[in-house]
C-alpha cells in the first residue's frame, strides 16, 4: 500500500534558500492502519498523517496537495499534511480510491456485503452521492486496484472472473473505456497503473511474454492499452 508522486514544493527556509520551486519525491504509504509520508530514499522526516489505526490505500491527488484513502469502510480525502479530513461516502464497504485526472472525482471499489466481489463506483469531491460504474456482480470472484487514465477516458482494474463450475480465473487486468463502454483484457496481470501519457499500462505479472512460461515471482511489466507489445521491465 504505497504510492509516490512528484510534487512541487518550496524548499524550507530553515534549510536553504531556493528562489524557484524545487521538485521533491514524496512517498505515501500505510502501515498498521495509519498513513505516513517519507522521501523514497528513507531520509527524514517521516510524517505520520493519521492515528486511527484504520486508514489504508493512500493515493496522491494529481496536484499533489491532497491524499485520498479509505478508513473503516468509507472513502476520505485530506490535505498533504493530514489536516482538513473529509468523508466522501457513508454506505460502508468501500476501499481503494483512485483520482480522476482533473482531481474532481474518485473511483473506488464498493461491495454490497462483506463477501461480495465488488464493483466500481465514483464520487465527486464537491459533494453528492456516489454513482455506480460497473455491474460485474455474480460474474466476479474479485475486483480491485482501480486506476484512472491521465487522459480521462479509461479506468483499469484487476479482475478475477467466476467460472461456470464456481471457480475463479487467474487475475487479469481490464482496461475499460468509460463511454462508449468497451473492455480490453490483459491476461495474467494485476495491480495496473497507467503510464504518464495514458498510452500504456504498467502491471505486475509472472508471465514471460517471450515464451509463455511463468517466472517464480511477479515482475513489473508493461503493455499498450490492448495488451500488445508486452514487455518485462524488472528481473
Amino acid at each position: 500500500e504505497k504510492q509516490w508522486r512528484m510534487t512541487r514544493r518550496r524548499a524550507p527556509r530553515t534549510s536553504y534558500y531556493e528562489p524557484e520551486p524545487k521538485v521533491f519525491l514524496v512517498l505515501a504509504f500505510s502501515s498498521e492502519g495509519n498513513i505516513f509520508t517519507i522521501s523514497p530514499d528513507g531520509s527524514p522526516p517521516l510524517r505520520q498523517l493519521t492515528f486511527d489505526g484504520a486508514s489504508h490505500h493512500p493515493r496522491w491527488s494529481p496536484t499533489g496537495d491532497r491524499i485520498a484513502f479509505d478508513r473503516g469502510g468509507d472513502i476520505y480525502v485530506m490535505s498533504s499534511s493530514g489536516t482538513d479530513v473529509r468523508r466522501l461516502t457513508t454506505f460502508g464497504r468501500s476501499s481503494e480510491p483512485a483520482w480522476a485526472p482533473g482531481g474532481k472525482r474518485l473511483v473506488f471499489v464498493h461491495r454490497k456485503d462483506a463477501l461480495a466481489p465488488g464493483d466500481l463506483w465514483t464520487v465527486p469531491l464537491s459533494g453528492g452521492g456516489p454513482s455506480r460504474l460497473t455491474y460485474q456482480g455474480t460474474r466476479s470472484c474479485e475486483l480491485g486496484h482501480p486506476s484512472w487514465s491521465p487522459l480521462g477516458g479509461r479506468i483499469a482494474y484487476q479482475w478475477q472472473r467466476r467460472t461456470d463450475d464456481g471457480g475463479c480465473t487467474p487475475t487479469r487486468v481490464v482496461v475499460m473505456r468509460i463511454d462508449p463502454r468497451e473492455r480490453r483484457v490483459i491476461g495474467s496481470a494485476s495491480a495496473p497503473d497507467f503510464t504518464a501519457d495514458g498510452k500504456g499500462i504498467f502491471f505486475a505479472s509472472r508471465l514471460d511474454p517471450v515464451d509463455g512460461s511463468f517466472w517464480p515471482s511477479e515482475q513489473l511489466s508493461w503493455s499498450n492499452l490492448f495488451g500488445g507489445q508486452r514487455e518485462r521491465l524488472t528481473s
